[in-house]
Formats: structure tokens, sequence, C-alpha cells
């Protein structure tokens, strides 16, 4: 089974070992977790999300994320808030959406501060993606 922990595990920086000890099982229950090796029980699933404060779904119901979702992610992360990405202006989403298309048109698998820059300098609302 897929799921999202070891993402959310990342998100905040934790090791294996740091989660395990919030949850208070072994490194390798929350490693056999994050493989999918072996489900938790529905109690230390509720605690997991509980302990990121999301809903259970978010965590165990997965679905794949398409690049402007991951790097909308990791965008907020970085900043150290969250906001929806309603709040980014129009020529902030822009400028992201060409950032995209510059690293799929370099064959890049991930979106790198260089797309993000050129994005930033660019007038992504007379380019066509």
């Amino acid at each position: 089974m897929k799921n999202r922990l070891k993402e959310l595990r990342q998100l905040h920086q934790w090791s294996q070992a740091d989660l395990a000890r919030e949850l208070g099982v072994s490194r390798q229950a929350v490693n056999g977790f994050e493989s999918g090796k072996f489900d938790p029980s529905l109690d230390m699933a509720f605690k997991i999300a509980n302990l990121f404060n999301v809903a259970i779904e978010h965590v165990f119901v997965y679905q794949e994320k398409n690049s402007m979702q991951t790097l909308v992610e990791r965008f907020t992360n970085f900043l150290g808030f969250k906001f929806g990405f309603e709040r980014f202006t129009e020529k902030a989403i822009n400028a992201i959406k060409f950032a995209c298309h510059e690293a799929s048109h370099s064959q890049n698998l991930q979106v790198e501060p260089e797309h993000l820059l050129a994005g930033l300098l660019a007038d992504p609302t007379t380019t066509s993606s």
C-alpha cells in the first residue's frame, strides 16, 4: 500500500527514529509503514494523522501528485508557513508554470532553482506552455 508517510516525515525534517519516538514504536515499524510492508493498525493510523495534523486520507489514500502540486508544497515548506495556492498572485502562478515548463523542456524530473529564476525573470504571460 503506497502512502505519504515518508513524504510527511521528510517535510517535518524528521528521521525515521524521530517519528518512531513520537509514535511510541520502533524505527523498523516506521520503515515498514513507509515501505508498505505492513499497514498500521487503525488506532496507529489515526495517531499518525493527528501527529501531522492532517486527515487520515491525506496519509493513507495515495494519489500521485503532479509536478505543480509538489512544487507548491516544497515552496510553502521552504517559506515555513502553509497557505493555499489561491494566495499566489497570477504573476507568481505564471512564473511557477513557466518554471515547470522549462524543467520538462530540459527533461528534468523536478523543477530546479534555475527554472524558478527563469520563471521569475521571464514574462510568463507572453510565453506559451
